[in-house]
């Protein structure tokens, strides 16, 4: 019945041990704090409906203003005036509404008395309230969270939830989510007229959930109804478990040097501290680095040869680091000596150029090698720079002079250690860099000057030559510092540049020619301008035919046309059709501005095609286009293998051979497998001559109707080189 909190201001637990975890999070127990609760012994009032109320939803609940000390309460209703037929004196608990199993009857008074009761027995007499019901029914008010209540922290993922009951409700639809507005708990079940939900699975940990509560009951859902929420405990975190080397094992010996790191992941690390060295707590390839939630770790270099590697592993979580962890250590392979490889320039690379007269070399270093041999000569096989020097373990060599200019230097490194030098090495070479010249100046367009107007479109661009210039930039743009005609491209070394294609017309070309050489560009270069001429439309002309070509043959069915471009169109009207002048094809189709025309369907077989193409522009209509026109291929036979079944379903009843009208200069001859002739016929056409699985030939061998079975077949073509099609016929009835 009475909730409170006593807070302190001594400082809380220092983790999330136990009270007296070593010395520390010391238990405080008072025994001094008297706890006085003032309530008052009284009745209440009814809050809905209001004594007196008229019009009442015939599904109204009951609604009274709490008395905070009350231990619960009695309740009477009835349509007397003693308040007792219906509810007499039923202790309804530690609640402020009750909900009738069933609606009130229409306009009817009824009585109703509260009586709280208290600790101390007391009992009152209460005032009898009144309200009368109309004949409507509303939809239920809206409920909040009891337990957990709205905004509450630290919530214990066991939780389960209670609301408080809602005046006029029938039952709740439940939804609960770790998202506003989620439902990936509990999606709007039904949970019945009932003011309590336990989960079937604990909440997560350290999370907010949203709780949605909609009452209902026949006249609807409430509406308006606020979303709660509160935030579960955090997961209670242990100092995790210590781990083990998995590869290499702890003590392993011949470990080759290549060899990285693996461990037995701990379930309750966050991450893992690793120091691995050469001695015993030694951090010198590895000093305590963090190396997150993983098991293993890549060595960036190889390990030292016969050498014992400690490990130390120590994983972590947010409750701190494992303790106790155990060193491990393992013992590397012995270095085998053998004569060591050669090597290669690293620094400047063989066969570099225009390297700089103060470079020093630089070489790849060879694992097995204990020095290095060094010769640099200005002649193959020279030595007049450098000979034959033993510069010891270094992979560098500084030159005491700067190298003279514009010569090739012969390299030659030979690696050595105690079985050998190394043989066969390759003398490599580098060119220095020439005497430097000095940046080159500016230049100017000397056509079209700068500033000029009325410009040519077919105008190129000249200008004037930079004595020390090894070549140009260039960049030509129709807006003050514009590309988009010319990017900065290297002309090389002229001063004309001839544009692909036509300038623009009436347009401001903006111009940057910047001159190089090998000591840099040109700076502070201004840019040049001029303007194009105005374009003065005309009608276009006419166009023809690239693909088919006019009075093509033989052109394929699948064919699409394709013609020449007007430079002044923008545009092309087509009509296409299998006679002269005719469009049933194409009917004067505006295409746009565009050199093709792909048919939706494929062109009818020897035909004549006629094309007329009339390109525009503003201007109008090119005038005097010639009609152009193609033939199209004849259908080519290649079918060899057929089936018919000639049952009178109207389905493969008779030899269909697709094209054969094309050709009624042919003859068919079709033969058993004994090679009896047992049908011929000249003009074969799919109609009135075609083959029903009928003999016209060697009737004495049997019936008409032929039997079942496979028959092979001869087609002479002789209106066409085609040579004569063979195949079979597989007859089924």
């Amino acid at each position: 019945m009475y909730h409170c909190e006593i807070t302190s201001d001594l400082v809380p637990f220092e983790n999330a041990n136990p009270p007296g975890t070593d010395g520390k999070n010391l238990l405080l127990v008072r025994n001094d704090i008297t706890l006085n609760v003032n309530y008052t012994e009284s009745c209440v009032s009814l809050a809905q409906p209001l004594n007196g109320a008229t019009n009442v939803p015939v599904n109204t609940g009951i609604t009274w203003i709490e008395n905070s000390g009350a231990c619960g309460y009695y309740l009477s209703v009835g349509t007397n005036a003693a308040a007792t037929n219906l509810i007499n004196n039923v202790d309804v608990g530690e609640v402020n509404t009750y909900n009738f199993t069933s609606n009130l009857s229409p306009s009817t008074v009824y009585y109703v008395k509260i009586v709280p009761y208290f600790a101390s027995g007391t009992t009152l007499t209460c005032s009898i309230y009144s309200f009368t019901t109309g004949i409507i029914t509303t939809i239920p008010s809206c409920t909040t969270l009891l337990d957990p209540e709205n905004n509450a922290t630290q919530i214990p993922i066991d939780a389960n939830l209670s609301w408080n009951p809602a005046n006029g409700a029938d039952g709740y639809y439940l939804s609960v989510g770790t998202t506003s507005g989620g439902t990936d708990l509990i999606n709007n079940q039904n949970v019945g007229n009932v003011t309590t939900y336990d989960f079937t699975t604990d909440l997560p940990y350290n999370t907010t959930i949203y709780v949605s509560i909609a009452p209902y009951n026949a006249a609807g859902n409430a509406t308006g109804c606020t979303q709660e929420s509160f935030i579960t405990e955090p997961q209670p975190i242990v100092i995790p478990d210590c781990t083990n080397l998995s590869n290499p094992l702890a003590n392993a010996t011949n470990v080759g040097i290549a060899t990285n790191l693996t461990w037995n992941a701990v379930a309750t690390a966050m991450g893992y501290y690793l120091s691995v060295g050469t001695t015993s707590g030694g951090t010198d390839l590895v000093n305590n680095q963090d190396v997150g939630n993983v098991t293993t770790y890549d060595f960036t270099t190889d390990l030292p040869y016969n050498t014992t590697i400690y490990v130390s592993i120590t994983p972590y979580n947010t409750a701190g680091n494992a303790t106790g962890c155990t060193q491990e250590s393992f013992t590397t392979e012995s270095q085998p000596i053998v004569i060591p490889d050669c090597t290669n320039l690293s620094n400047p690379l063989a066969s570099a150029t225009n390297v700089g007269i103060t470079t020093n070399l630089t070489w790849n270093a060879v694992s097995t090698a204990t020095g290095y041999y060094l010769s640099v000569g200005t002649t193959s096989g020279g030595t007049d720079l450098v000979n034959n020097q033993d510069v010891g373990n270094v992979t560098t060599y500084d030159f005491t002079t700067d190298l003279p200019y514009n010569s090739t230097i012969y390299v030659t490194l030979t690696p050595y250690n105690t079985t050998g030098n190394a043989t066969g090495c390759t003398q490599e070479s580098f060119i220095t860099e020439p005497q430097p010249i000095v940046i080159p100046d500016c230049t100017n367009l000397s056509n079209p000057l700068a500033n000029a107007t009325n410009v040519g479109i077919a105008t190129n661009l000249t200008w004037n030559a930079v004595a020390t210039a090894m070549g140009y930039y260039l960049s030509v743009g129709t807006t003050s510092g514009g590309t988009d005609l010319v990017n900065n491209q290297d002309v090389g070394n002229v001063t004309t540049y001839d544009f692909t294609t036509d300038l623009p017309y009436n347009t401001t070309i903006y111009v940057s020619i910047t001159p190089y050489n090998t000591a840099g560009n040109a700076t502070g270069c201004t840019q040049e301008s001029f303007t194009t001429e105005s374009q003065s439309i005309v009608i276009p002309d006419c166009t023809n035919l690239s693909n088919p070509l006019a009075s093509a043959t033989n052109v394929s069915i699948t064919t699409n046309l394709t013609w020449n471009a007007v430079a002044t169109a923008t545009g092309y009207y087509l009509s296409v059709g299998t006679t002269s002048g005719g469009t049933d094809l194409v009917n004067n189709l505006n295409v746009g501005n565009v050199t093709t025309y792909d048919f939706t369907t494929d062109l009818p077989y020897t035909t004549t095609i006629y094309v007329s193409i009339t390109p525009y522009n503003t201007a109008g209509n090119a005038t005097g286009c010639t009609q152009e026109s193609f033939t199209t291929e004849m259908p080519v036979l290649s079918e060899t293998k057929y089936g018919i079944s000639p049952d009178g379903d109207g389905i493969n009843d008779y030899l269909e051979i697709v094209g054969i009208e094309i050709y009624p200069q042919n003859k068919i001859s079709i033969y058993n497998r004994w090679g009896d002739l047992v049908f011929e016929m000249k003009n074969y056409n799919n109609s009135d001559k075609k083959f029903e699985g009928i003999a016209n030939k060697s009737r004495e061998l049997g019936a008409d109707i032929l039997p079942e079975g496979t028959y092979f077949f001869v087609l002479d073509i002789n209106a066409n080189a085609q040579e004569a099609l063979k195949g079979f016929i597989v007859l089924k009835r």
